[in-house]
């Protein structure tokens, strides 16, 4: 078989489609006896993500930003008679004023950054209004990218909220394009952590792949 068909054949398959394949031949070589498991080997890694070093503040300011950015998108096919107040100006300066002038003093970081979650809260609760109104107007292709942006800043300010209150969330968000990002601690002095997947492989003596598993999901091959 040429390499190029291969690939276009593994293309069309699709990840879930070669698992399926892989499960049944292993499952076939196990009836025939050629793979041998008396003898397993296995060990983890870290999977790291590409997102930039994660903070609440961060998280707070970009969202704020995606959702004024889809409310522009809206505004350019549907004509909106509420105004929308995007807070770009106030959070830009709340924002360097935290990273650059309560960097070093708690208590006023923790009250600025109290004051930017409320600005964040009041342009979700505009989004929402505009979920709303959207989907009055049966533009669904509109409503639905605002409302998951609208839902996922509520949970940016819901989990920001307990930590300042010093509490821990049951599920950090750490990044807004991947929501199930870990935090990888390695016990090595540099980096002492990492934000990505914790990647499990266990091999048989015949180097056959049998089981890959990671924070996010676990397959059996």
């Amino acid at each position: 078989m040429e390499p190029t068909s291969l690939v276009k054949f593994r293309n069309r398959l699709g990840a879930e489609g070669v698992r399926e394949i892989e499960a049944v031949l292993l499952q076939t070589w196990g009836q025939m006896g050629l793979v041998r498991t008396k003898k397993i080997a296995a060990d983890t890694t870290s999977q790291p993500k590409n997102i930039a070093y994660p903070t609440d503040v961060d998280l707070l300011h970009r969202i704020r930003e995606k959702i004024v950015r889809q409310i522009k998108r809206v505004r350019e096919e549907v004509t909106l008679k509420k105004p929308f107040r995007p807070f770009s100006r106030v959070s830009k300066r709340m924002l360097l004023g935290i990273k650059k002038f309560h960097r070093r003093d708690p208590e006023k970081r923790a009250q600025a950054i109290q004051m930017l979650r409320k600005v964040v809260t009041r342009v979700i609760h505009q989004a929402n209004r505009v979920v709303h109104t959207l989907y009055a107007r049966n533009r669904k292709d509109l409503a639905r990218p605002l409302h998951r942006l609208a839902s996922l800043g509520g949970k940016i300010v819901k989990q920001t909220g307990e930590i300042l209150r010093g509490k821990r969330p049951n599920h950090r968000l750490y990044s807004l394009h991947e929501s199930e990002v870990a935090v990888i601690r390695k016990g090595k002095s540099h980096p002492d952590c990492e934000f990505g997947f914790v990647v499990s492989l266990a091999i048989n003596e015949d180097r056959v792949i049998l089981v890959i598993g990671s924070t996010k999901a676990m397959w059996r091959m």
